[in-house]
């Protein structure tokens, strides 16, 4: 028991996991990090793309969170909100996870946009990336 019990309400909501599986269907599940500037992982996910790619357009991050579809939008959803996933093809063979084959798949003119809309509103959702509070506030 922790003497932190009776804050459960209170802690609870700051306890956020990095990242967390998005479900689509039982053949296909896409594991997507949080969207949060609390999360270390995020903030080192950020910073890495934006070394490697130069900086981001005016108002990005309000457009993200509005889900604008553009080309720059779905390249930083592929190569940082995307962390893997898995997923099967007609003959049940895994397909491997790599950041070009997320951009392709986002870019799908059937299908792409709807992923992506899935995949921003999943990263900004905190409840999503609920920990088990005891364990985190009993590890600090």
């Amino acid at each position: 028991m922790s003497k932190f019990d009776h804050l459960k309400k209170a802690l609870s909501p700051l306890v956020l996991k990095a990242s967390a599986e998005m479900i689509l269907n039982e053949i296909f599940s896409i594991t997507v990090l949080n969207l949060n500037t609390a999360n270390q992982a995020y903030n080192a996910a950020v910073a890495d793309y934006v070394k490697q790619n130069g900086s981001l357009s005016e108002n990005f991050f309000e457009t993200l969170w509005k889900q604008e579809y553009t080309p720059e939008h779905v390249n930083f959803v592929a190569n940082v909100l995307i962390l893997d996933w898995k997923l099967l093809d007609e003959n049940d063979q895994p397909e491997p996870f790599s950041v070009e084959e997320a951009v392709e798949l986002l870019s799908d003119e059937r299908f792409g946009q709807h992923i992506y809309a899935r995949v921003v509103q999943f990263a900004i959702n905190s409840a999503f990336f609920k920990d088990e509070w005891e364990k985190q506030i009993e590890k600090n």
